[in-house]
């Protein structure tokens, strides 16, 4: 099931014209998807442990609705895509009560050692990390 985490829009994310600045959506992403691998009961803190980090490659965003000072967020996480070397996450941000998405967006990640940033194969090198996203995967595909 896909992961929810609710934030409330701060002052400081609204631009002059009042609404959600476009550079705050990312920030979001990054948090749930925080927020996802630690419900899943492994943090990023624990991966870099393990000898691997999975920096952004690619992220898309595309603003459907904006969202002002105060409202409460839901953005959605769940992967994608998922294998050896590429984690896909995708998100959907909604506003209190919103049925469709006001924001979408997916963030594209390589896996890499942390010593030298070369390419992983967690398939390879981290068989139980590689397993619990593919489970993870086929969880959410039916959601998507």
């Amino acid at each position: 099931m896909p992961s929810e985490t609710k934030l409330r829009v701060r002052y400081a994310e609204t631009d002059k014209m009042g609404i959600v600045h476009h550079a705050v959506y990312p920030v979001w992403f990054e948090a749930a998807r925080g927020d996802y691998v630690r419900k899943e009961g492994i943090g990023y803190d624990a991966i870099e442990a393990s000898g691997f980090m999975i920096p952004l490659h690619d992220l898309t965003c595309t603003y459907l609705k904006p969202f002002v000072y105060e409202e409460e967020v839901t953005v959605v996480t769940r992967i994608v895509k998922t294998n050896a070397v590429r984690l896909v996450f995708a998100y959907e941000v909604y506003g209190e009560g919103d049925t469709l998405p006001r924001v979408m967006g997916t963030t594209t990640h390589a896996w890499v050692h942390t010593s030298d940033f070369r390419m992983a194969n967690l398939k390879k090198e981290y068989p139980k990390l590689y397993s619990l996203l593919q489970a993870c995967y086929e969880r959410d595909k039916d959601y998507s």
